[in-house]
């Protein structure tokens, strides 16, 4: 037998809004631990989308952002100009 599972690169889930600005939330890549995750995560999106105080700290917060693999824009650096003499 073979099974599929929706699992992120770092084994953690995502939990939050989907897209900043929008009322779109998420639970997803529980993977092989959603009996594990499942109970803690919710009561976590629940105090998100009421904006009550969350249930843990900071630093699991971050762990568990839904916009953490989000590609982050480089900028360019401008073309060196030669000065003209």
């Amino acid at each position: 037998r073979a099974s599929v599972r929706a699992q992120t690169q770092d084994y953690f889930p995502l939990v939050g809004k989907a897209m900043p600005n929008t009322e779109i939330y998420t639970l997803a890549g529980l993977g092989s631990k959603g009996f594990l995750f499942a109970p803690l995560c919710s009561e976590i999106l629940v105090a998100q989308m009421l904006g009550e105080a969350c249930p843990v700290p900071d630093s699991l917060m971050l762990k568990l952002n839904s916009e953490r693999f989000k590609k982050k824009v480089k900028l360019k650096k401008p073309y060196f100009k030669a000065e003209k003499q």
